[in-house]
């Protein structure tokens, strides 16, 4: 069985996994995460994803925001979960293997229960992906890759592994933060013979409210 993931409620010690260069902008390695309160996971009206098996659009529920701007660079979250293997992964199945983020080709983070709580418990499961989500408001718009405003690379925290969503741009508070759902090694925003040990605080506290699944046409000017 996997070990409970307890990150969130210790100081502790970050390494990245990997150092080399790629297309990811820098993680500013000497900013700590922002804490949980930060944080929150309003059910959005204006986002839906269509489903692969039926052709049907659904809303993608809930989004993640901040209640504060964030800087291009800034370490944001760590998941709420339980590692588990690949083995055990693959044999979960549907609904009970969404929620799982991979940190290497053998641990997988199994966020299930603390993302599906009425107040979840993962702040970094409520943020999704761009990739061909459908925005009614103002206008219908279907986004890309480029409507990605952060970025995930893997890291060891205390020995464990897991990994870190961080800001690849400036996020303006109450934007919805979004990532492509795929971790990759960053270059880094300090000189290159830093060993990568920077303290991070990191802390646990949730909130909002849930909603109605609206309809996927509504009014242009309605707010």
């Amino acid at each position: 069985m996997g070990s409970e993931n307890e990150l969130q409620s210790l100081p502790t010690k970050l390494s990245l996994v990997e150092i080399q260069s790629s297309d990811l902008p820098p993680i500013n390695v000497t900013m700590g995460l922002k804490p949980n309160s930060s944080f929150l996971a309003p059910v959005m009206k204006q986002y839906f994803a269509q489903d692969h098996e039926t052709s049907e659009f659904e809303h993608i529920g809930r989004s993640l925001q901040c209640y504060e701007d964030i800087i291009a660079g800034q370490p944001l979250l760590v998941p709420n979960g339980t590692n588990i293997t690949r083995s055990e992964a693959d044999k979960l199945e549907y609904p009970r293997n969404q929620y799982l983020i991979e940190v290497n080709a053998n641990v997988l983070l199994d966020c299930f229960h603390t993302a599906t709580q009425p107040t979840p418990l993962c702040f970094f499961s409520m943020a999704n992906s761009a990739n061909n989500l459908i925005r009614t408001h103002p206008s219908p718009y279907m986004l890309g890759p480029e409507d990605n405003n952060a970025a995930c690379i893997p890291i060891i925290i205390d020995g464990i592994p897991t990994v870190v969503l961080y800001a690849i741009q400036d996020i303006p508070r109450y934007t919805d933060i979004m990532w492509d759902y795929d971790c990759g090694a960053p270059s880094i925003e300090s000189s290159p013979d830093v060993s990568m040990e920077t303290r991070l605080m990191l802390t646990n506290e949730t909130d909002e409210e849930e909603d109605e699944i609206p309809s996927l046409v509504e009014d242009e000017d309605e707010n």
